[in-house]
């Protein structure tokens, strides 16, 4: 074998190695951003008779790091997330899940997603049981603390 064919080959792996890398930290990068990221409430079972009506009541969540907050219905009876004060996102709009005109409220079994993109403390409730109550509080990047 040639110097040179043997030259090429090596140059060939070193690519080949260089790619391979390259490609694990861009996956391991976006995976790192935390775009998929969400926090997950739970509605529970028999919720709108227990004092813990959703679980977690107040969650912390960064926009651009894990502001989508998805609430997830384990009851047996619907239920509904609503802001408190009439919440308008600038992006994502109303903060209420029952706009939804075929499906205005959250089904046994199902969920509702909302995106928070602005910082802020965001109380909601449930209705027909508005003595559900919870909490979303928004920090920007720069503020997130304990």
């Amino acid at each position: 074998m040639s110097s040179s064919v043997a030259a090429g080959i090596i140059a060939g792996i070193v690519l080949l190695l260089v790619f391979s890398i390259w490609s694990a930290n861009r996956t391991a990068s976006t995976a790192a951003t935390g775009a998929e990221k969400s926090v997950v409430v739970i509605i529970p079972k028999d919720s709108s008779m227990l004092n813990n009506n959703f679980e977690p009541s107040v969650i912390k969540v960064v926009v651009g790091y894990n502001n989508t907050v998805v609430w997830i219905n384990q009851d047996v009876v619907p239920h509904s997330v609503i802001s408190d004060n009439g919440y308008t996102d600038p992006i994502n709009g109303k903060f209420d899940s029952t706009l939804d005109e075929n499906h205005p409220f959250i089904g046994p079994n199902k969920q509702f997603a909302f995106t928070f993109t602005e910082k802020g403390e965001y109380h909601y409730h449930s209705e027909p049981h508005p003595w559900m109550r919870g909490t979303v509080i928004v920090m920007s990047q720069g503020s997130a603390t304990n």
